[in-house]
């Protein structure tokens, strides 16, 4: 009886303890709380036995909706990529289209809205900050351009370059006929055959071909182009030099430094690394890597180098320095050239002053100490 007492008193994992022990639980009072755990899985597994059939319906009544979800969620991230591949003329008209969106708050001259564009990186926003906190004069000053009063009209932009110094100074038109000196290769000209910018500075038209033909051709030049006259900073704006070259391979050439130029300057835009691709990536998400191009090169649009998860951008840049340190062309660069200080273009200097331009961004430094030239004065 005091078995079959023990067989209702206690559960089933109660008399399998008493048996794995050989002796009762009673006889031991400490031991009752092994009891009490094996009643309450027996609980738990009895309640999740009867649970699991209701969980089987549940499953077959709701996958269809799952899958629905599932789909759906799927549909969500499957997003477009936060870039797209841009061609050539694609670039040029976008480049146009922000002069235009721009051009519609401040009403001037479209080759004024484009180089101020381009001292603010292309930035429109910062352009707006900057033009409306009151600092429009440094603005100019920054972008190279002459104040201007607001225009009415667009095609005011034209006459842009028939100022000059004589009739800037007598606020009259030149008379027909009458002769001005250029001041390139010093010979008479008629005033029709003389052209100038709002500095008021003026040359004959072959000096300005001859001229702009070796900024473009020679040197590589496009926004960057300033006056021909001697300490005049004045940048000559893209109409102007496409009115004045007469040769239409240096026109094409200076529309594609033009389009270039707005690539690099452009925070958002990467040309393409790949051999022989003349298309750019136009990515909204810097920290986006790698990027596909049209034509199926991957790269990382940071850096423009091949895709190298997890590493970052300036360890690879490092470690491929490492690698080439070893090379003879490496150590001769090292020893020869130094890095512009504004653009780190490679730059080598083969006699003349410690007064160094810099071709690509312009900038001005000492060559010994790679710090701003304007105060070193006239120490050459």
């Amino acid at each position: 009886m005091a078995g079959t007492d023990q067989q209702l008193k206690y559960p089933l994992p109660v008399l399998c303890v008493e048996r794995f022990f050989s002796c009762s639980l009673l006889s031991f009072p400490t031991l009752w709380w092994v009891g009490v755990v094996m009643c309450d899985i027996e609980d738990v597994y009895e309640e999740s036995s009867e649970g699991e059939e209701d969980v089987e319906e549940d499953e077959l009544r709701f996958s269809s909706d799952e899958e629905t979800k599932s789909t759906s969620a799927g549909a969500v991230c499957r997003q477009p990529p936060s870039y797209h591949s841009l061609s050539a003329d694609t670039i040029s008209k976008k480049m146009f289209d922000i002069v235009d969106e721009v051009n519609v708050v401040f009403q001037l001259p479209t080759p004024y809205v484009r180089l101020l564009l381009i001292a603010c990186k292309w930035d429109k926003e910062k352009l707006l900050e900057r033009y409306y906190a009151g600092d429009q004069e440094v603005l100019f000053r920054e972008a190279h351009v002459v104040p201007q009063r607001r225009q009415q009209s667009q095609t005011d932009s034209t006459t842009l370059q028939v100022r000059t110094q004589s009739t800037a100074a007598c606020g009259a038109a030149a008379l027909p006929g009458q002769e001005f000196i250029c001041d390139i290769c010093m010979l008479a000209y008629i005033f029709d055959a003389m052209c100038g910018l709002e500095c008021g500075h003026y040359f004959c038209q072959e000096c300005w071909d001859s001229y702009l033909k070796v900024m473009v051709m020679c040197e590589g030049r496009s926004q960057s182009i300033q006056c021909p006259a001697s300490h005049c900073s004045i940048v000559v704006d893209e109409a102007t030099v496409l009115r004045l070259l007469r040769k239409p391979e240096v026109r094409k050439k200076y529309q594609l430094l033009i389009t270039s130029s707005f690539v690099q300057d452009h925070p958002h835009l990467r040309w393409c690394p790949a051999p022989g691709c003349s298309h750019a990536v136009l990515c909204t998400n810097a920290d986006l890597q790698p990027v596909v191009c049209e034509c199926g090169h991957s790269f990382c649009f940071k850096c423009c180098e091949e895709p190298h998860e997890p590493v970052l951008c300036n360890y690879l840049t490092r470690w491929k320095k490492k690698c080439d340190d070893d090379s003879e062309t490496s150590n001769w660069i090292h020893v020869n050239t130094k890095e512009c200080p504004k653009c780190r273009a490679t730059i080598e200097k083969n006699g003349g002053c410690n007064h160094m331009v810099c071709s690509t961004c312009r900038c001005e430094y000492c060559w010994v100490c790679l710090g701003p030239w304007a105060p070193h004065g006239a120490s050459w």
